[in-house]
This record gives structure tokens, sequence and C-alpha cells, in this order.
């Protein structure tokens, strides 16, 4: 994203010298996905995806674990996240 007098252009590739510098709409900087409005709602869909897919498989242990064990697999797995 390129700023232009007030208006936005996007996909834009910038050259300096022999290097080419293209633009992004998201980026991933330290685990954190920020979009070109700079706004985590990205980030905030990918870890309630993981969080849903980490309970679903929880879901499909529970007849198989006891309750600590269950507990013990949620904190480490789902409150990390959080």
């Amino acid at each position: 994203m390129i700023l232009n007098k007030g208006c936005i252009t996007y996909n834009q590739v910038l050259r300096i010298g022999n290097n080419y510098i293209s633009s992004n709409t998201s980026i991933n900087e330290l685990g954190l996905e920020i979009d070109n409005r700079i706004n985590c709602n990205l980030h905030i869909n990918e870890l309630c995806n993981q969080a849903s897919k980490q309970i679903n498989a929880l879901k499909r242990m529970k007849h198989y674990l006891d309750k600590d064990s269950k507990n013990l697999i949620y904190n480490v797995q789902l409150c990390r996240q959080f």
C-alpha cells in the first residue's frame, strides 16, 4: 500500500537502485498478522480457527481421557494462545 496525494494504491513495486520492493496487503511480523488497514482481524481469525481445531480434537478424545488429562491438554494447548 502506498499513499499518494490522498489516494491509496495497492500492488505497487518500488525500485531503489537494483532492488525491487513490492507492496503487500498484509504482513506477518513476530507471529502477529497485520493488514494494510493496520488492524488485527486476520490474526484474530487465525487464532480462532486454531482454537476451534484444538477444541474439536479435544472433544473427539474426551471419552478416552480422565478429567485431569483433559484439563492439562486444555491448559497447554488452548490457554497459551490467549
